[in-house]
């Protein structure tokens, strides 16, 4: 079902965008909700096309997410550290590797994406491997952007990784654009094309995350026009977004989730992933007092790490200002075209997804495009075989492939109309 829908006057005789055309298309699995303009439609489209909806198996929970699935995967990922001058540290993995100039040919487009995973997330687990492994079979250098003190290296220094965190995506951003730029540089046929005003090298780049992983790249998106140019020497700039289990309004998501037996299950399972990072690195604790100590270690649920927390551990003034730098509903400003797949099921918004995501003000901005498809969970888009997943084999290999595939299919529609317009 197809149909055009226009913003109205409400109680309080306030009207959104009145003129803005939305298109809203249903099928059986999924709903796509976007302001009805010509970029939209063929990325819609371009999806659609390329990749089925995803069909849960009949084994299938939302719950899945406290058992995920593990396999090892084939594709060796190359690690790098960066530093910052106060000491903090984190580890980036580039799969296949981190790009070089050298490599491709002057007409070739080099297609990065930066990735940032949710809690607990990092290069070793299997839908992270499998992400990145899927961009790079299309083509893409893929870098994931693990959280600090993950994959062997310690902090070194008390600023932790918190959900909304983009210092760390904006610091590979920055020292991929230099390491591109030396690259040019050391190229004498390059430089000669730069001098002239000819054709620089081409770096196309999109961010990519997943739960709390997508506040950071929004927090990212927000600070930068479309269009804007990263590089000297280079012609290098952000195409878009993509976001897989947005938090819209962290507050209310929270209280959700809560509200249940098994939201308080995951928001447990929550807590004890930022607890973990905490405690697996004891350098730094004595620069907090018992009371914190203890505080953070009986907190049970995510509201009681983030009472102590953002102030305590992540620096913030307040709850309130680290509410608003982990919501979603800023996205209002979003100047990149940026898609967001939000499974209707997913156990955060407690059954109740549009109580819990005021969509109609996400695609009031042209930007925006929103997919909800009926399942999947907390970022489980599983497939395979019961037996596949509990035992963790190959069988299940493709599992929890959907969000790679509508990425690749968006990212690749971006391309498109990039090039369209040169």
């Amino acid at each position: 079902m197809i149909y055009i829908a226009k913003f109205i006057e409400d109680d309080d005789g306030q009207y959104g965008n009145s003129e803005q055309d939305l298109k809203t298309v249903e099928t059986e699995y999924s709903t796509w909700i976007y302001d009805n303009n010509e970029l939209n439609g063929k990325i819609q489209r371009k999806i659609c096309d390329d990749v089925p909806d995803f069909v849960a198996p009949w084994w299938y929970s939302p719950l899945m997410a406290m058992l995920p699935y593990q396999i090892k995967t084939d594709d060796i990922f190359v690690k790098e550290t960066l530093y910052y001058e106060n000491g903090a540290c984190f580890a980036v993995d580039w799969l296949p590797y981190k790009p070089r100039v050298e490599d491709v040919t002057d007409t070739e487009t080099i297609k990065v994406c930066l990735y940032a995973p949710g809690l607990g997330g990092d290069a070793d687990k299997t839908m992270v491997r499998q992400y990145c492994g899927r961009l790079k079979d299309e083509g893409y250098y893929a870098a994931v952007v693990n959280q600090r003190g993950r994959r062997g290296v310690a902090f070194k220094h008390k600023g932790l990784w918190f959900p909304g965190c983009y210092d760390d995506i904006d610091y590979v951003l920055e020292n991929l654009i230099n390491s591109l730029e030396n690259d040019v540089k050391s190229l004498e046929d390059d430089m000669k094309r730069v001098k002239k005003g000819q054709n620089k090298r081409k770096v196309r780049i999109f961010l990519a995350g997943t739960s709390a992983g997508t506040a950071a790249i929004k927090n990212s998106l927000l600070k930068r026009s479309y269009g804007e140019s990263l590089g000297e020497n280079l012609d290098a700039k952000i195409l878009g977004g993509f976001a897989v289990c947005i938090s819209y309004d962290y507050a209310m998501n929270r209280e959700q989730m809560e509200s249940t037996v098994t939201g308080r299950m995951l928001s447990g399972l929550f807590a004890k992933l930022l607890r973990d990072i905490f405690f697996e690195h004891p350098e730094f604790h004595k620069e907090y007092d018992d009371e914190i100590m203890e505080k953070i270690r009986i907190s049970s649920r995510l509201s009681d790490f983030d009472a102590i927390a953002s102030v305590n551990l992540y620096g913030f003034s307040s709850e309130e200002e680290y509410i608003k730098s982990v919501s979603n509903f800023d996205l209002c400003d979003m100047d990149f075209p940026y898609l967001v797949v939000q499974p209707a099921d997913d156990p955060i918004y407690n059954g109740n997804i549009r109580g819990g995501i005021d969509v109609m003000s996400l695609v009031e901005n042209p930007n925006i495009i929103y997919h909800e498809p009926k399942q999947g969970g907390h970022n489980t888009f599983y497939e395979g075989t019961l037996f596949g997943h509990l035992f963790n084999t190959q069988a299940n290999v493709t599992s929890n492939m959907y969000p790679a595939r509508v990425s690749g299919a968006f990212f690749e529609a971006l391309l498109e109309n990039d090039r369209a317009m040169e």
